[in-house]
């Protein structure tokens, strides 16, 4: 996806802006305003929630039973799952 691709770069200027007397004062407040999370904080959020669901899937495969009439859906969502992960992790490196 495009913010996974320019994720990095983000950071970077994030940081880069960081360091500028203008902007040091407005992260610092706004840091202040969010719990005390940094805005690096919130911007991965959606990056990991992904593998968060990965986990959570299997979890669930891990749990229930093989008859369980849910299972072959839990186990088409992780496949999908996978795949997503598969394609964003090419498309980033």
């Amino acid at each position: 996806t495009p913010y996974l691709r320019c994720f990095t770069e983000l950071r970077e200027s994030i940081k880069a802006e960081k360091k500028k007397s203008k902007y040091a004062k407005f992260f610092k407040d706004a840091c202040k305003q969010c719990n005390g999370l940094e805005i690096e904080s919130y911007l991965i959020m959606p990056v990991q929630r992904l593998p968060r669901y990965k986990m959570l899937i299997f979890e669930l495969i891990k749990y229930t039973p093989e008859d369980h009439v849910e299972r072959k859906s839990l186990e088409e969502a992780a496949d999908m799952i996978k795949k997503i992960l598969d394609d964003c992790n090419r498309k980033t490196h």
